[in-house]
């Protein structure tokens, strides 16, 4: 392997990672960073370009949970040129609002199947499709409270990582 495709590989590692973070964050312009402008996006319960995409979870995340956790894992990606291929598991975690009732912990247990092209220098999703692997819902049991001097996690700009990333962004409830 080259020093070029160490590289890229790399690139799309932290493109993937990138996405998740905006994502937990409300974070539509990272979350656009990723993909490219004629880009395709078949959430299976979601389908059609990246600013649809966004203003889609902007309502489905922000009417139905208040807080997400998006982690990748066991990224395999197939170089070929300026194209690649990659296939990354995802444990997706949701706090869902009650209906009537106390919350629920969603989870998603599946796998982003994405194309990706490197234009102008730079990688981003061309396609993407999610495959759901498993799914479980179940209520929130008791929860460990970690005391009034604890760090919490924000869906937003305040949230802490964006200090120490010195990054801007601009969140999807704004």
């Amino acid at each position: 392997m080259t020093l070029e495709e160490l590289v890229a590989k790399q690139e799309i590692s932290e493109l993937l990672h990138r996405y998740c973070r905006g994502i937990d964050r409300f974070d539509r312009d990272l979350v656009r960073s990723c993909y490219h402008d004629d880009a395709d996006d078949d959430h299976g319960i979601f389908r059609g370009g990246p600013d649809a995409l966004i203003a889609f979870l902007k309502e489905f995340l922000g009417t139905m949970t208040t807080a997400t956790m998006h982690t990748p894992a066991n990224v395999i990606v197939s170089l070929d040129g300026d194209t690649a291929g990659a296939e990354s598991h995802i444990l997706a975690w949701h706090r869902l609002l009650g209906d009537d009732g106390p919350p629920k912990n969603a989870t998603v247990g599946g796998r982003y199947v994405d194309r990706l092209e490197r234009r102008q220098g730079e990688w981003r999703i061309a396609q993407r499709a999610v495959v759901w692997d498993w799914t479980n819902v179940e209520p929130v049991g008791e929860e460990f409270d970690p005391g009034p001097h604890a760090v919490s996690g924000r869906r937003d700009r305040t949230d802490l990582s964006y200090t120490v990333l010195q990054q801007q962004p601009v969140p999807l409830t704004g």
